[in-house]
């Protein structure tokens, strides 16, 4: 099972930190971060949050990770590399039904909220965003199994 790392939620907890992300198959996962270091080889935990911190992300924020799984299952770990914030992403809001789509110059992408995909319709229309509007979403971009361009939302701007 391909396991799609790269991109989560930061969580840091009695030291160490996290990525919370989803499977393949859409179960909730944490995996564990440590740093690599400046020979490759691979640090600790408190390292890994030590870097994080020093590229000004905090928990609770949608990160990118570039790095390596290191270990042995069921005890994979991600070496962090580097990080950054999620990216924004702007277009025009189409709803399709209970469904929500962003339509950007190059394509449309289907959106979901970050962790829940259930509620993002239900997320842009508490925000009073109507079918046609011009919106700003910070999220995550992935492709689902399926081979749908799915944009995770973690904020849209004015909510």
């Amino acid at each position: 099972m391909l396991i799609p790392v790269s991109c989560g939620r930061l969580r840091f907890q009695e030291g160490s930190c996290f990525l919370e992300h989803r499977s393949t198959n859409n179960h909730l996962m944490r995996t564990r971060l440590v740093r690599v270091l400046s020979d490759d080889s691979v640090g600790t935990s408190p390292q890994a949050v030590s870097l994080l911190q020093e590229l000004g992300l905090s928990d609770g924020d949608q990160v990118f990770i570039d790095g390596f799984l290191v270990g042995e299952q069921p005890e994979l770990e991600l070496a962090v590399r580097g990080a950054t914030a999620a990216p924004t992403h702007r277009g025009t809001l189409i709803f399709d039904g209970s469904r929500s789509l962003l339509r950007k110059l190059v394509g449309t992408r289907l959106l979901r909220r970050f962790g829940d995909e259930a509620t993002a319709t239900e997320m842009l229309r508490n925000c009073g965003k109507q079918n046609g509007d011009p919106i700003e979403v910070t999220g995550t971009e992935t492709i689902s199994s399926s081979g749908i361009p799915i944009i995770e939302i973690d904020s849209i701007q004015g909510c």
